[in-house]
């Protein structure tokens, strides 16, 4: 429209100067009239040189000569093309043959473009080319038609700014793309004094509080006038500042600064990827197979996973909390795990949540229960009952149910315990073998599983890897501590209390899963046995009456603790088994009796000669030399030496001469029967005293001669009890009482009495001690004898001096020899 006050009010003809540099223009209308308007359209291609463009113009009248010109600036920065897609076209290749083409495109891709070809492509692969606008795609020999479309953001075009100087000078600063990331920045000026110094290239973002922070690209020097950005991950795209500091040697030899604008300077990175999961390991190791009810860490491998917000788990036996490690190909998560409830078995899937998507992998979860444990280095012994003997070599959790042969044991384990008892010295480190069951069979294997069995003694510790399929795994384990040394202990029972992880241990800031309880009863002994090799096996008594009672740190309190078991202090204890049954002093007579430590334990009568198979002795019966071997045997399990000690009357070497033990009765004897011993002019053996032949009590006799055996009611005296006399109504006193020989301990380790009968319960300083505490006299056959019967003896008590014909007393020889056929204990 003619403006107002120009001097037009007719027709008027209109023109406009050219527009270089990528802008073109033009009018509605070259012809106007008062009040009719005329529009001016600009464009600007993508290439288009960016900065201040000038306008003239002019309008001038159809008659006369007036002229009128309207100057106009148009400013070009960069903005966003509206182009954003293009169609190629069809691709067509000769079969058997390679091709390639180019095709043009109306905007610069950058290195973001993504490619897609329809169906039948396979064979065919785009590539942009970044900074031109040409997309290159290539085809195989085996690739048919195809349509390609490529979608982009357009790529920023050449810039160019002009910064005004002082005075009149002008700085030409020219922006182009280089590259992915790289912006060149040249710097030219008419002025040929004119050097740039230095560059820098920033923006104002904000922050998500609202608060402005100013951010820096880096701007190299490379050469005079010339520098070089490169673009940071992360940087903002927008209208950058480019603050320069130059000289120049007409005005000044200090630096000057200027200022100018960058344009829209912008360099889209390529799109975002979309995350994809290739596998997930748990705790590092190269399995997928996660044991339920343990913790750790998940690594999850795979492409475009970084900025990860979360990862989810679908089974209902885990969940996936905080992530600790986020890279383009590595996600590390803690997870938790329950073997409670109902849990999933088997494969669960785990997705993983980025921001530019998600993916997702599987894991495969079993659950672990101890099925048995087994100790290593327990003392190998056999389990003694009633009749029999079950060796035990390696104890174990249960205890078994079948022997070598499949049969039950012989002497199963006893009520109330549900292992075997292990065997250990003191000082020793426990160890054994610790087997899990596995379900399901996991389809990776899985090393390095850790595997804990705290005790109160300590704790098991080993690591042992699960098989591919397999449904069950063993690992050797150890205690971490030693027994403690020079100490008996009885563990009654040991528990241990097992649990298994995956990412090491210990148990206690590991992450492990409770898998169950084992259960033995562990002898600790003072030291390593030294039970000769011709009276093995060890039977399990002699080690309970070595260490059952515990607690002994020395061997003199070791020797007390087992010496408690034979003896009150004044009589005997009433001995027992380990498992509770009680060991007899002749309840039974001299040929129904166990005779060494072994068969006393399993209650066997015997050894035999010639071996025949054993048989079972009624009431526990076993004579003295079982019980001395039973005392020795158990002492030697906590390491103490001892000798077997024989005792006889001196003149039975010669003469025969028996020891009759306490308590009998000689008639005529104050508390006793009336009467008148048989011989009264053979004194001192002036008594007549009847027994079986070969000296035997058993069958008893209605009457013994000039003597009343005391065993308490009715006899009206008691008689010298021996270990478990009093298990058997009527019988105060073993059903034996005249012997030969007997057979006591002697322990150097004791002080004073160093010798002990087990049979009676008692110690003796000396063989005094023994006559004095044990005899009441001795019975010889004589000629008289003989003519009346095999089983008649005269009988001397044990009351003054001379004793028995003998020049002195006592009438006692004790003859201290090694544990028999054997070195000393």
């Amino acid at each position: 429209m003619a403006p107002a006050g120009t001097g037009f009010n007719g027709t008027v003809i209109l023109n406009m100067g050219a527009i270089t540099g990528g802008v073109t223009g033009g009018l509605s209308t070259t012809v106007i009239s008062a009040g009719s308007p005329a529009t001016l359209t600009l464009n600007a291609v993508c290439t288009a040189t960016l900065g201040t463009y000038p306008i003239l113009v002019t309008g001038a009248a159809t008659s006369g000569t007036i002229s009128h010109s309207v100057l106009a600036a148009l400013g070009v920065t960069l903005g966003t093309n509206s182009v954003s897609s293009i169609s190629v076209g069809t691709v067509a290749v000769p079969p058997g043959s390679s091709a390639g083409i180019t095709v043009s495109s109306p905007v610069l891709f950058n290195s973001g473009a993504a490619c897609s070809l329809s169906q039948g492509s396979t064979g065919i692969t785009a590539m942009p080319n970044v900074g031109t606008p040409t997309i290159t795609f290539t085809a195989t020999s085996s690739a048919g038609p195809a349509t390609a479309t490529c979608t982009t953001a357009a790529a920023a075009g050449p810039q160019l700014l002009q910064v005004p100087l002082i005075p009149d000078d002008l700085i030409d600063l020219s922006v182009t793309p280089d590259g992915p990331g790289v912006w060149d920045f040249d710097v030219s000026s008419d002025d040929p004094d004119v050097l740039v110094l230095s560059m820098t290239v920033s923006i104002y973002t904000r922050t998500p509080s609202g608060q402005y922070t100013l951010y820096f690209l880096s701007a190299a020097p490379e050469g005079d006038n010339a520098f070089t950005v490169d673009w940071a991950a992360g940087a903002p795209c927008g209208t950058y500042n480019v603050a320069m500091a130059y000289i120049d040697d007409d005005y000044d030899d200090g630096p000057i600064y200027a200022n100018a604008s960058a344009g829209y300077l912008c360099y889209e990175g390529p799109p975002p990827c979309t995350p994809s999961v290739s596998s997930i390991q748990v705790n590092s190791s190269q399995t997928n197979t996660l044991i339920l009810g343990t913790t750790g860490t998940l690594f999850i491998n795979g492409t475009c996973l970084e900025n990860a917000t979360s990862v989810g788990a679908a089974g209902s036996g885990v969940s996936v909390g905080t992530i600790t490690q986020n890279t383009n190909d590595l996600v590390t998560a803690v997870y938790q795990s329950t073997s409670s409830g109902a849990p999933t078995l088997g494969n669960e899937t785990v997705t993983l949540y980025t921001e530019n998507g998600s993916s997702y992998g599987e894991i495969f979860a079993v659950t672990v229960a101890l099925t048995s444990f087994s100790f290593a280095g327990s003392v190998p012994y056999s389990r003694d009952c009633e009749g029999n003997a079950s060796p035990i070599a390696a104890p174990s959790w249960p205890a078994s149910t079948k022997d070598a042969n499949g049969n039950p044991p012989a002497c199963p384990q006893q009520l109330g315990y549900t292992g075997d008892h292990a065997i250990y010295a003191a000082g020793q480190t426990m160890a054994g073998t610790a087997t899990f069951s596995v379900n399901p069979g996991p389809p990776q294997a899985v090393p390095g599983v850790y595997v804990e069995g705290a005790t109160g003694a300590g704790t098991f510790t080993g690591a042992g890897t699960i098989a591919a399929g397999a449904t069950s795994f063993s690992t050797p384990v150890t205690d971490n501590i030693a027994l403690p040394t020079s100490q008996t202990q009885f563990y009654n029972p040991l528990n241990a209390n097992w649990s298994v992880g995956q990412a090491g241990g210990p148990c206690s800031t590991a992450g492990c899963v409770a898998v169950g309880t084992s259960s033995n009863p562990v002898y600790v002994t003072l030291a390593p046995s030294v039970l000769p090799s011709w009276a093995l096996p060890v039977m399990l008594t002699y080690v309970a009456l070595a260490a059952g009672s515990g607690g002994a740190t020395s061997q003199s309190a070791a020797l007390a603790n087992t010496w408690a078991q034979f003896s009150t202090g004044s009589g005997p204890a009433n001995v027992q088994t380990w498992d509770r049954r009680s060991m007899n002093y002749y309840s039974a007579g001299f040929t129904s009796c166990a005779l060494n430590a072994s068969y006393v334990v399993q209650n066997l009568i015997g050894p035999t000669t010639p071996p025949s198979p054993p048989t079972i002795s009624p009431d526990n019966s076993a004579q003295c030399g079982a019980f001395a071997l039973l005392l020795e045997s158990a002492l030697a399990m906590n390491g103490i030496h001892s000798n077997w000690t024989k005792i006889q009357a001196n003149g039975y070497a010669l003469s025969g001469q028996l020891m009759v033990i306490n308590n009998w009765c000689p008639i005529g004897s104050p508390g006793c029967p009336s009467g008148s011993p048989t011989y009264p002019s053979n004194a001192p053996w002036q008594y007549n005293f009847l027994l079986n032949p070969g000296a035997d009590m058993v069958p008893a006799l209605s009457s013994y001669g000039d003597l009343t055996n005391c065993t308490g009611p009715p006899t009206g005296c008691d008689g010298l009890p021996g270990q478990g006399s009093y298990s058997y109504p009527l019988t105060g006193s073993p059903l034996e009482k005249v012997f030969g020989s007997h057979y006591i301990v002697q322990i150097p380790i004791a002080s004073g009495n160093q010798y002990y009968d087990p049979s009676y319960g008692v110690t003796y300083l000396d063989q005094a001690g023994f006559e004095s505490q044990a005899v009441v006299g001795y019975a010889q056959q004589m000629g008289r004898d003989a003519a009346l019967g095999a089983g008649n003896y005269h009988f001397c008590a044990v009351s003054g001096t001379p004793i028995c014909g003998s020049s002195g007393t006592p009438n006692i020889t004790f003859t201290v020899v090694a544990f028999p056929l054997a070195p000393s204990m």
